[in-house]
């Protein structure tokens, strides 16, 4: 059975595919509604936006207590040395929270940035890239259907 056929027959995510036409289906899988990897890039430009990359930066190399030195060296060596950050995994999650709840504590970020860094791992693939089917258009739902 080919991974769209199970998809359809199983329905996992209970999305409802038999209730709906083929190009409904694809229109289903080609929506951006599932979570996936945080590129690491998307977490520095966000800090650079809101104006928190220089504060952590200087801190790391100066200010703060050892403690808070510490904390954002690490965010500093993991942005700079992981590609994604896979929030879906719950000892990466407890990491990546530590490390944020540790800026929080320390005055560089506040709570909302942290639940928006924390947020960007939702709605960042579609079900098709999840399931790596590739394109999909409507007569591949049919024929996996029949």
């Amino acid at each position: 059975m080919s991974a769209l056929s199970d998809e359809l027959a199983n329905d996992p995510l209970t999305r409802g595919y038999s209730g709906m036409t083929d190009a409904a289906v694809v229109d289903s899988l080609y929506t951006q509604n599932r979570p996936g990897p945080v590129p690491a890039k998307d977490v520095r430009r966000y800090l650079l936006l809101a104006g928190k990359w220089p504060m952590i930066v200087d801190t790391a190399a100066q200010d703060g207590t050892a403690t808070t030195r510490a904390a954002c060296i690490n965010i500093i060596d993991s942005l700079a040395n992981f590609d994604d950050f896979d929030l879906e995994d719950s000892g990466v999650l407890t990491v990546v929270t530590a490390g944020l709840d540790a800026l929080v504590a320390a005055s560089l970020i506040d709570e909302a940035h942290k639940t928006a860094i924390l947020a960007m791992g939702a709605d960042r693939q579609t079900r098709a890239q999840e399931l790596n089917l590739g394109r999909v258009l409507p007569g591949h739902v049919a024929a996996a259907r029949a």
